[in-house]
């Protein structure tokens, strides 16, 4: 063997004896890491896995591999565990979402789910009574994960009898947006965090054309997200406190969905139903609502801002849901989704979600940066959202199932066809036979 060799054979040598105490020192210090977390009692099991294999996802788009927004995340999530891998796959969302839980739940019936599932409060109403959610309390206790950092309504949806089943990714709430330009025109001053349904009918009527070329207000009438906030406003609900009846053919709540009909047929201020070429986007409707999880990616052609709901005769919540990240019982690599999902609410990820104009379901992230381009009237009626937002009742027993029961008749009451007393007092009966057949939590 002459020098040349020698030499390379040294430093070989010297390179797999370096590799093995790298080796050693790794396994040393997992090792502690695993008796540090048996020793704290909080952990998924008895021992916390290695973080490592490949962790499978699906959702509807925010784990779109195509998107340049979700590599950074993955870029981010592998350098912080480098033994992960990323699979991400996109289904279909459907009407109402329902082709996305036709795919879910075909797939848990297959024993073929991924390890994590993008989620809302719909979705967890259909998911988790099947037994397909994996609850996530042990690793909430493992991480000390800190619930009150998020927004309060996200746990209507992410929670069942005080256990865990999904965390806050993004919030979306449902404030008004109000066309400056078109206020201006007419010289009023748009509101931002005060005003009430006696302004709002006022506004309504000054904003609306004569010709009908421009309308005072749209889409209040278009899903629960809106009408509900007219339904709390007016002090109403949908359920009693143990959903044992539901409480739309109550006073309360008879005043809030009437008086959005009101504001299409007895004001004329509202869109009607049915009216086409007129929208909030196209600049010829003052004022809507709809959901603010994420500013215009194209901006409106007109100076625009936001508002709160306006004040009721009992309050003025707006309604506040999150989108959400969930982990299947049948992942197969729990302790690697677990770590994934916990890095996507965190601070490194949902600081991403702000400078993509989203709005995070992390308060401290989103007072510190969310919205910022916005003036700062806007921001801050975008903000009190996330402190005073109110869920949907997500938790209620059979709410996929019964709100489509008085949802499907609405249409009535939008044309103008029934007042909303008539129609609850028809519709509502049937509604509360259908709960008493509902389980109940022991």
């Amino acid at each position: 063997m002459d020098g040349i060799e020698r030499r390379l054979s040294r430093a070989a040598l010297l390179r797999g004896l370096a590799r093995g105490a790298a080796v050693a020192g790794a396994a040393g210090a997992w090792s502690a890491v695993v008796a540090c977390a048996g020793a704290g009692g909080g952990g998924a099991g008895a021992q916390r896995e290695r973080v490592e294999g490949v962790v499978e996802i699906i959702s509807t788009g925010d784990a779109d591999p195509s998107s340049a927004a979700w590599q950074a995340r993955v870029a981010a999530i592998r350098a912080k565990y480098p033994a992960l891998t990323i699979e991400a796959t996109v289904a279909p969302f459907g009407s109402g979402g329902q082709a996305y839980d036709e795919k879910v739940i075909s797939l848990a019936a297959a024993g073929t789910v991924p390890d994590i599932t993008w989620v809302d409060g719909t979705r967890l109403s259909n998911f988790y009574p099947r037994g397909i959610l994996r609850e996530l309390d042990p690793y909430l206790a493992r991480s000390r994960f800190d619930k009150s950092n998020y927004v309060k309504a996200a746990w209507v949806a992410d929670e069942r009898n005080g256990r865990t089943i999904a965390l806050p990714y993004r919030s979306q709430p449902y404030p008004f947006y109000v066309n400056r330009d078109l206020y201006a025109r007419v010289g009023v001053r748009p509101p931002s965090t005060e005003w009430t349904w006696e302004t709002l009918i006022e506004h309504g009527r000054r904003l609306t054309a004569p010709d009908g070329t421009q309308w005072g207000i749209n889409e209040l009438a278009s899903t629960v997200s809106r009408y509900s906030m007219f339904i709390w406003a007016a002090g109403g609900d949908f359920f009693d406190k143990g959903y044992t009846r539901c409480l739309l053919d109550q006073p309360p709540a008879i005043e809030g969905l009437q008086f959005i009909a009101d504001l299409i047929h007895r004001h004329r201020a509202h869109v009607p139903p049915g009216v086409q070429g007129v929208s909030f986007a196209a600049g010829n409707v003052a004022i809507t609502s709809t959901g603010a999880g994420r500013l215009p990616a194209t901006p409106y052609q007109f100076q625009w801002g936001f508002a709160t709901m306006p004040r009721g005769p009992k309050g003025a919540d707006v309604c506040l849901i999150t989108q959400d990240w969930a982990m299947f019982k049948g992942a197969k690599n729990p302790e690697g989704a677990w770590r994934v999902i916990e890095w996507l609410v965190g601070d490194e990820s949902q600081k991403m979600l702000t400078d993509e104009d989203a709005l995070p379901a992390n308060l401290r992230v989103a007072r510190q940066s969310a919205f910022s381009r916005l003036h700062q009237e806007s921001r801050q009626a975008i903000l009190r959202t996330l402190d005073t937002g109110r869920n949907l009742p997500y938790d209620a027993p059979l709410w996929g199932e019964v709100r489509p029961m008085w949802e499907n008749e609405l249409a009535r009451l939008w044309r103008g066809e029934v007042t909303a007393r008539e129609l609850m007092q028809r519709v509502i009966p049937q509604v509360n036979e259908r709960l008493k057949q509902a389980p109940r939590s022991p």
